[in-house]
């Protein structure tokens, strides 16, 4: 069964993955589009849209409601699920790290609608354990860098990832974690 796919991204921030992805930037693009997805319902084939034109995706959506959802699926909230997503997954991988407590929290730093990761340093001499874990992420190859907040929390920010490198963050202080509580004992 062919599966099409439209992505929302009015933000402007989606990068294409493959080169069989329609780009719909504006309402110039919006009869090429168009005729793909009809293309791809009628000929049962895979699509993925990207529609950055809030005009277009409306347009979309009514398409969707005219073939229905099961040939056309939008995702209106793409970036924030995947924001979720990597957060969830960062919070996953270091929930059994000694030494450290890592949260999900709402909102964002700076009081942007998406989610980030609050890790809290356990433990006596929390601020300078804190100090060097940054440390230690900033001499990271690549070098990692996390926002400190109080004196035993840092956060990790997803709004600034791209995929796979929650792994690396999460990698990086799954190493420097146990050398930090070794050295403080």
């Amino acid at each position: 069964m062919n599966e099409i796919i439209i992505y929302n991204d009015s933000n402007k921030i989606i990068e294409p993955h493959s080169g069989d992805i329609v780009e719909i930037n504006d309402i110039s693009d919006y009869v090429y589009g168009y005729r793909r997805i009809q293309d791809a319902i009628y000929n049962s084939k895979q699509l993925e849209v990207i529609v950055r034109d809030n005009y277009c995706l409306n347009a979309y959506i009514k398409m969707q409601k005219m073939y229905g959802e099961e040939k056309i699926k939008i995702k209106r909230n793409y970036y924030r699920e995947k924001i979720e997503d990597m957060i969830d997954k960062i919070v996953d991988r270091l929930k059994d790290i000694e030494g450290i407590y890592a949260y999900k929290r709402f909102p964002g730093d700076s009081g942007e609608p998406y989610p980030f990761c609050e890790i809290r340093i356990l433990g006596e001499n929390s601020s300078v354990r804190r100090d060097a874990l940054i440390r230690r992420l900033k001499q990271w190859d690549p070098p990692i860098a996390v926002s400190s907040i109080f004196r035993d929390l840092i956060s990790i920010n997803a709004l600034t990832l791209r995929d796979g490198e929650e792994e690396i963050i999460t990698d990086a202080i799954a190493q420097i974690m146990p050398r930090i509580n070794e050295n403080s004992t």
